[in-house]
């Protein structure tokens, strides 16, 4: 039985660049949607906050965050430690990933989403959710991560339409050409 030879230099700072570009790449999503969000609602006064707080999360703590859940299988590449030291962060490595993902993103999340309250609103010209907006929007997000980990049945949540401006379990009439 022959023993493998450490991964080179130049390959395993490949691997360590893919794996960072994949743990970091919300990055360039959520500055796509926050784009569009800010060209939809013209609050070009605010892009500087949002943009800012996802650099600062969702690139930055994300990849500092990344590159130290990397070490030990940069280790073992290095040939430094031996597979049984790792083999639980190699199996777990995307979960061990996504999990300060989401973290992130909620703080995000929370951070823009709280933003018309304690910014002065003739700066930032954002309109203020009211709090039937929010608790709906919650119990919507709580209902649907409950049904995608299987926790409630996929009939939980009545589709909703709009039929004269209010929302309405039943499809809109439709007049027929007869």
């Amino acid at each position: 039985m022959s023993t493998l030879d450490p991964a080179t230099p130049a390959e395993i700072a490949a691997i360590r660049r893919r794996y960072l570009w994949m743990a970091t790449s919300i990055f360039f999503l959520d500055l796509a949607i926050t784009l569009i969000f800010t060209a939809a609602a013209d609050s070009w006064a605010n892009l500087w906050r949002s943009a800012g707080i996802g650099v600062v999360l969702m690139l930055g703590a994300n990849w500092l965050i990344a590159r130290w859940l990397f070490e030990p299988i940069r280790h073992y590449l290095e040939g430094r430690t031996s597979f049984e030291s790792v083999e639980r962060r190699l199996t777990q490595l995307p979960l061990l990933t996504a999990r300060p993902v989401a973290v992130l993103a909620f703080l995000v999340s929370a951070f823009r989403l709280s933003t018309p309250w304690w910014v002065d609103p003739a700066i930032v010209e954002l309109p203020k959710s009211t709090v039937s907006e929010r608790m709906s929007a919650g119990v919507a997000c709580a209902m649907t991560s409950r049904e995608m980990i299987g926790f409630a049945s996929a009939g939980m949540c009545t589709p909703a339409n709009r039929v004269h401006g209010k929302f309405s379990n039943q499809p809109p009439c439709v007049g027929s050409a007869s």
